[in-house]
């Protein structure tokens, strides 16, 4: 088996049992692309995981890590940071006297 450079399209390599040099390291063509698609499919799952479903904004999860990051910036930088949270008081009463469907358009 020889080894060729990775040009960026392993779909023109003929057989999956060439060795190429991807940016995961040296594999066969077969492996480079498992692990490019396993790299998508992970980063496809964190912004899944990050948003919210409804309303496609970023969730718990996702507001922890930004506030963590900005925290350590602005220690590093010795910058002040703010942050505004807000809360819908009594949602879950406008979503029993109007619906789901409605709550849903007010968010």
């Amino acid at each position: 088996m020889g080894t060729m450079p990775w040009n960026g399209d392993l779909r023109r390599l003929r057989e999956d049992n060439q060795n190429v040099r991807c940016p995961y390291g040296y594999h066969t063509a077969q492996a480079c692309r498992a692990k490019k698609q396993l790299k998508q499919l992970a980063e496809e799952l964190k912004e899944l995981s990050n948003k919210d479903i409804l309303t496609q904004l970023g969730n718990r999860r996702f507001y922890q890590d930004q506030f963590d990051y900005l925290l350590k910036s602005a220690i590093q930088s010795k910058q002040p940071l703010s942050m505004i949270v807000l809360n819908i008081d009594n949602f879950k009463g406008h979503n029993d006297n109007f619906g789901r469907p409605e709550g849903d358009k007010v968010l």
